[in-house]
C-alpha cells in the first residue's frame, strides 16, 4: 500500500529542496504560488523505500515534527484531495482559519478527541496515520486507525510500522 507523507516546509527552509527531489510530490495550497511562499507550503509527497526523504525522515526530521505519515489504497492526487479539505475551519467567531492538522503537535490531541462522523474527513483512502509524539524520553510514534465508529491508536517502532 502506499505510504504518503504530509510535511510542513515551514518548519525547516531545507526541507522545500529535499522534497521537490521526490519523484511524486505536490503542495496541499492550490493555485499559483510565489517561490517564496511555496517553499513554505505544506506538502504531501509519495514516501520512497530507501529515497533520500524517507532517510532524512528517519534520520531526525521525525523527531524533529517536520509532518505525519499516511497510508492509502489510492494515488497521491486522491489522497491530497482527501486531506485537503480540513485545511480551513471555522473558528467561534465565523471566521475561516487555516486549520495546521499537518503539524503533529495539531494532529495529535485533535485525532483523539475526535469521534463517530468526525473521524470521516480523516479516513477513506487513508486508511492509517502515524505521528510523531514528543515525550519526557524522546519521540514515539503513534499509530491511529479507525476501527468501526471510534479510533484506534497504540505506540508503534517508527514511521510507517
Amino acid at each position: 500500500m502506499p505510504v504518503y507523507a504530509l510535511i510542513d516546509c515551514a518548519m525547516d527552509p531545507a526541507l522545500y529542496p529535499l522534497i521537490r527531489a521526490e519523484p511524486q510530490q505536490q503542495s496541499l495550497f492550490s493555485g499559483t504560488l510565489s517561490p517564496e511562499l511555496i517553499g513554505a507550503t505544506p506538502h504531501i509527497l509519495r514516501l520512497e523505500r530507501d529515497g533520500p526523504f524517507l532517510r532524512a525522515l528517519q534520520g531526525g526530521g521525525w523527531a524533529a515534527g517536520w509532518g505525519m505519515i499516511c497510508a492509502a489504497g489510492a494515488p497521491l492526487a486522491e489522497v491530497r484531495r482527501q486531506v485537503r479539505r480540513p485545511l480551513q475551519a471555522m473558528l467561534p467567531d465565523g471566521q475561516v482559519a487555516l486549520f495546521r492538522f499537518y503539524d503533529p503537535r495539531v494532529f495529535v490531541p485533535f485525532i483523539e478527541a475526535t469521534s463517530g462522523a468526525g473521524l470521516d474527513p480523516w479516513f477513506g483512502p487513508v486508511t492509517d496515520w502515524w505521528a510523531p509524539v514528543a515525550g519526557r524520553s524522546g519521540t514515539t510514534t503513534r499509530r491511529y486507525r479507525r476501527e468501526g465508529a471510534g479510533l484506534a491508536w497504540r505506540e508503534v517502532a517508527g514511521p510507517g510500522a
